[in-house]
């Protein structure tokens, strides 16, 4: 299974008091255009955040005894995005999506290559190759960026809990 990291916003009581006098119910704004568009926003944030990781932790390291191709950068993509991949070429291709559960949205990031849970987790210490979480690094290195992207386009009245959960 490949490493997955979720942005899920969760509403705290107090808001979720006033967004029922302004909307009816959690329901309606969490269909809101807007809190949609911010949403996929973010993820997008944090496909970028967690690449940059990839970057830094694999690609800027020494090969060693093999090529390196950059499969594993291009097949991390958002959520909802097909990926196809042919030797080293990937395409990617489908809308990205934000999910909808009772009181909360969440998007992500996922790499859609077979080894990937290698790389971010490690293989075990008798093939020696330590985890390089990028996943995770990315959503910690994003969260702010996240925050802040989720205020501008919704506004400061609402408050919302940004929890971003990262690994395998």
């Amino acid at each position: 299974m490949a490493p997955d990291n979720f942005i899920t916003l969760e509403i705290d009581k107090d808001s979720e008091k006033r967004l029922k006098a302004m909307f009816g119910n959690v329901a309606k704004f969490m269909e809101h255009p807007k809190m949609i568009e911010a949403m996929l926003a973010s993820a997008f944030i944090l496909e970028g955040e967690s690449k940059k990781q990839l970057d830094e932790m694999v690609y800027s390291q020494p090969e060693g005894d093999y090529k390196r191709t950059r499969k594993l950068f291009n097949a991390t993509v958002v959520q909802g995005q097909k990926v196809s991949i042919v030797g080293d070429h990937v395409n990617v291709s489908g809308q990205p999506e934000v999910k909808k559960t009772k009181n909360n949205l969440t998007t992500g990031v996922e790499s859609h290559v077979n080894y990937s849970v290698y790389v971010h987790s490690g293989t075990g210490m008798d093939a020696g190759i330590g985890p390089r979480p990028y996943l995770t690094k990315g959503a910690q290195q994003a969260k702010g960026q996240i925050e802040k992207e989720i205020s501008k386009r919704i506004g400061e009245t609402i408050q919302l809990k940004v929890n971003i959960t990262g690994g395998i």
